[in-house]
């Protein structure tokens, strides 16, 4: 098993990578603050909120509380984009 950083979907993110593109996905409490550790992204954007998450979050609003999670991983230099279209966000 490798770390999501360094291998994702059959290739090998390297040194020599400006940019890599990940999605990262929950289904229940906790899920995203691993992956956040793991990925330590510089720039986060959250782009919608849907029931397709719900499986162990219940709510809309539990989900979107468990997504904005991510931003509290950042420094004040790192990017937060979140869609203003739903009120949850």
């Amino acid at each position: 098993l490798y770390p999501l950083p360094w291998h994702f979907g059959g290739w090998h993110v390297r040194r020599e990578h400006k940019v890599a593109v990940f999605e990262v996905g929950i289904n229940d409490r906790g899920e995203i603050e691993s992956q956040i550790d793991l990925l330590r992204p510089t720039i986060g954007v959250i782009t919608f909120i849907a029931h397709a998450h719900a499986l162990g979050l219940g709510s809309l609003h539990e989900i979107a509380y468990e997504k904005k999670k991510m931003f509290r991983y950042f420094s004040p230099t790192n990017i937060g984009i979140i869609c203003g279209d739903q009120d949850l966000l």
